[in-house]
């Protein structure tokens, strides 16, 4: 059974927010202004993939994803999270990855329209 999970947006921090610990909704990821995708999930994530509205990723690093073993791939403004080797990040909370974007995004999307192919 595939588990939702819901994308918001986020244009500045909140003033005691530090990262996806913070979240209130469980199952969600929030792109901070900053590119910073955080995170909160009751389940084990595998793979992850998304469009970043309004910007172009230049490229993602660190975070949560790299530190489980996750390779995390750019191409115009998609983000594909994954691991050759079977590998997940357990059910938590924090920062899942580091966007560098070319301008401030509006939200993330998982709109298969707009999936490169």
């Amino acid at each position: 059974m595939k588990k939702m999970i819901y994308i918001l947006f986020a244009l500045s921090s909140f003033v005691y927010s530090q990262d996806g610990c913070d979240l209130t909704i469980i199952n969600t990821l929030q792109l901070q202004s900053n590119g910073d995708v955080w995170y909160k999930v009751d389940h084990d994530i595998a793979s992850f993939e998304w469009i970043v509205e309004g910007s172009t990723v230049t490229s993602a690093s660190g975070g949560d994803a790299a530190l489980a073993g996750l390779s995390i791939q750019v191409s115009g403004s998609f983000v594909l999270g994954f691991s050759f080797q079977g590998l997940s990040l357990n059910a938590g909370c924090g920062v899942l990855t580091n966007l560098t974007l070319s301008e401030t995004g509006t939200g993330l999307s998982t709109s298969d329209s707009a999936m490169p192919t």
